[in-house]
């Protein structure tokens, strides 16, 4: 949208007489998501509707057959690929639904018309289950449940001592880049036991207790992380570009060989990701590692193949990779830890997210309840919030966040309290967290409150607050979000309303100054359900999702 329509669209928006009207409910048995490009997916998606349709309405854009249980879906990504040479496949002419199935299948569908366009078949024994963009709009990540491993003697040897596998894969088409299983220790190999191999020359920048081991949690493979709460910029290229003769130096020549088990990641590895060129490793100690995937990949990789083609593995089996009965052979071994690119202490609900310019990173300590804001590599603390500093209570976790258009701002969240920040710097001073607006939205709908017309068209002013139970579970700023086409920060706050109610509003708020300038009333809020709000343009939906139904209301802007 050029930026012509982009300001008559947010003039629309906030006019006093235009007004966002319910058009439109749907039921549906199974959940409903949202996709791209203003569509909308209900029963697993097998059912797909576009928002723009005759009357302002959705329309159907496919339904397909009812699928067998092992074939419904368990994640899904969707993407629309840019032109970049030509002819296309037809996976880069359209925009496309990248799903993987419960029963092992990584397919790429046609977001108009549901077909098929590619399949691929992962493994007939791992259990291949959550599916993410490792690199938006360029890589994706597939990962398999954790593997539960039984408690064993100290002196009893391990015989498989893998976490889980994370599959790799390049869209635009679909390409097979690496399949790694992440291993808490490595097999036997000869390795030096006389003379230690010394530390990688950048050691020293990186001081680190050594952790205790600790065993993950009780049925932690069904427990998956999530795996937005880090973005890493583009600005760690050059510390991927390290010769590796000087982060592995080679072992003293009067070494002796020895069979022995070398340790990898460690035993208290709780999560690993893929975001971007980094591979993340979550110990249970709170410390997350980051390491080189282009470092690993040159120096792992024990086979190169692609999809489609024949392979043969140990043991004399052969197949085509991603065929039924074969899936995907493992591509990369790591049996020794690679390279420490950095490491940093933080809580693990919050994880540590990466922003700013110069980059900053943010991190949590739980106990403490403080978030630092420190500069990259160097370490140094930029500023601190603290959760809790705006006086009020809540039964909702404290967020802080980047800015979702701007890295230089951060936002903090707490109870119906939005802050946010702006990291400052100028040429000679150091960096600084300085507060560019605070909006209370409890103390706001109070002081509205106190007014009221009389019927005679007189604004007067209450002495007193109105008797009304504030409590602390209902009062919450539920979800906080920005569209960049009208350039508007937008917020869902719940109130108590009566004696047993909650009033759900979406407020619109102008970027530059915090100030709120649109409220819009959602009287379809169902406090006892999870309820999910979605903005976009001209429209918002409105997801409730039950034990045996969802819900989707749409609604329109209108002028009047």
């Amino acid at each position: 949208m050029d930026s012509l329509s982009s300001a008559l669209l947010r003039t629309a928006i906030l006019e006093n007489h235009s007004k966002f009207l319910r058009v439109w409910t749907l039921e549906s048995a199974r959940s409903a998501c949202i996709g791209l490009d203003r569509r909308i997916y209900f029963d697993n998606h097998r059912q797909c509707f576009f928002l723009d349709g005759k009357d302002g309405r959705p329309h159907t854009l496919y339904t397909l057959p009812d699928r067998q249980l092992s074939a419904r879906v368990g994640s899904v990504v969707m993407y629309h690929a840019p032109v970049q040479r030509y002819p296309c496949t037809p996976e880069e002419q359209c925009v496309c639904l990248l799903m993987l199935t419960i029963d092992g299948h990584l397919k790429v569908l046609n977001a108009d018309t549901g077909q098929v366009l590619r399949s691929v078949y992962l493994s007939t024994t791992i259990k291949f289950w959550y599916l993410s963009w490792a690199n938006y709009l360029h890589t994706i990540q597939v990962k398999s449940i954790i593997s539960p491993h039984p408690r064993r003697s100290g002196s009893e040897p391990e015989v498989d001592s893998t976490l889980m596998t994370i599959a790799i894969f390049k869209v635009q088409p679909l390409e097979l880049l690496a399949n790694i299983p992440i291993d808490k220790k490595a097999h036997l190999h000869p390795m030096p036991t006389s003379s230690p191999r010394p530390p990688p020359p950048h050691a020293h920048l990186l001081p680190m207790p050594t952790s205790s081991p600790c065993p993950p949690p009780p049925h932690a493979y069904l427990l998956p992380m999530p795996t937005s709460s880090l973005c890493l910029p583009p600005l760690h290229a050059h510390l991927l570009t390290m010769p590796t003769s000087s982060l592995v130096p080679p072992a003293p020549p009067h070494a002796l060989p020895s069979l022995s088990y070398s340790k990898v990641f460690g035993y208290d590895i709780r999560e690993v990701m893929v975001q971007e060129d980094i591979l993340v490793v979550v110990h249970c100690s709170r410390y997350y590692r980051f390491y080189s995937l282009p470092w690993i990949l040159a120096n792992c990789t024990v086979l190169r193949t692609e999809i489609g083609a024949r392979v043969a593995m140990e043991g004399g089996r052969e197949g085509i990779v991603g065929q039924e009965d074969f899936g995907i052979p493992i591509t990369v071994k790591i049996e020794e830890c690679p390279p420490v690119l950095f490491a940093v202490k933080s809580g693990t609900e919050t994880g540590v997210t990466f922003g700013g310019s110069p980059t900053v990173y943010i991190t949590s300590q739980p106990h403490d309840k403080v978030y630092s804001i420190m500069s990259f590599p160097t370490g140094e603390e930029v500023g601190q919030v603290r959760a809790g500093a705006s006086g009020e209570s809540s039964f909702h976790s404290d967020v802080v966040e980047f800015h979702f258009d701007d890295y230089q701002k951060i936002l903090y969240i707490t109870g119906t309290t939005l802050r946010c920040y702006c990291i400052s710097h100028g040429y000679d001073s150091p960096q600084s967290l300085v507060t560019l607006y605070n909006i209370d939205f409890k103390q706001l709908h109070v002081q509205r409150e106190q007014t009221f017309v009389t019927q005679y068209g007189r604004v007067v002013k209450r002495r007193k607050p109105p008797p009304n139970v504030y409590n602390d579970f209902s009062s919450a700023i539920q979800d906080v979000d920005y569209e960049n086409e009208v350039d508007l920060l937008h917020a869902v706050i719940t109130l108590p309303e009566g004696q047993d109610g909650t009033k759900a509003t979406l407020c619109f708020i102008d970027e530059p100054t915090g100030r709120v300038v649109k409220e819009v009333p959602l009287p379809t809020w169902e406090p006892d359900e999870d309820n999910s709000i979605y903005y976009e343009l001209d429209c918002i939906i409105h997801l409730v999702h039950s034990s045996n139904r969802s819900l989707c209301h749409y609604y329109r802007l209108v002028r009047h």
